[in-house]
């Protein structure tokens, strides 16, 4: 890989890769939210052709299954801490906007709403959500978007 961006961006994802492959476990803490943000921004801010790149590079393809188990599992484990303050919390939906990926999920959503709303065969919608995890956000924010009947299995 000559290209320098694409170079160093690899070299970080290899070193982020081998730093949580020391993490004992992947619940929310200073270093594993710092380790799991520095690789999501290393996602958001890389062009196509620089993905394309690193994506076909030998030594990524071989830690990739690996990085993704890791990232579901620090997902599911915040998705968990977060449910739990949410539950105790008086204020739910103040405490669902202090979710850190909050406006991401919310994106994602409005998406999901457009993509329903193409379906011109019928108007009453009901989705299920596989893998919808401890904190079903998108679900939450579909249902108070457009009302539709959701269920949730994990």
């Amino acid at each position: 890989m000559k290209d320098t961006i694409s170079q160093r961006k690899k070299d970080k994802i290899l070193d982020i890769h081998e730093e949580l492959s020391f993490a004992k476990n992947f619940k929310p803490s200073e270093k594993i939210n710092a380790t799991f943000s520095e690789l999501v921004a290393i996602v958001q801010n890389t062009t196509t052709n620089h993905s394309k790149k690193i994506l076909n590079d030998k030594e990524i393809r071989l830690i990739q299954d690996d990085l993704r188990k890791m990232s579901s599992k620090a997902e599911s484990e915040l998705e968990l801490f977060w449910a739990k303050r949410a539950l105790k919390s008086s204020d739910v939906e103040k405490m669902l906007r202090a979710f850190p990926y909050y406006l991401n999920y919310d994106k994602m959503t409005d998406i999901e709403i457009a993509n329903m709303q193409l379906c011109k065969t019928h108007g009453n919608h009901k989705a299920l959500f596989v893998g919808s995890g401890p904190l079903p956000l998108s679900s939450i924010l579909m249902v108070r978007k457009c009302g539709i009947s959701i269920d949730n299995l994990d």
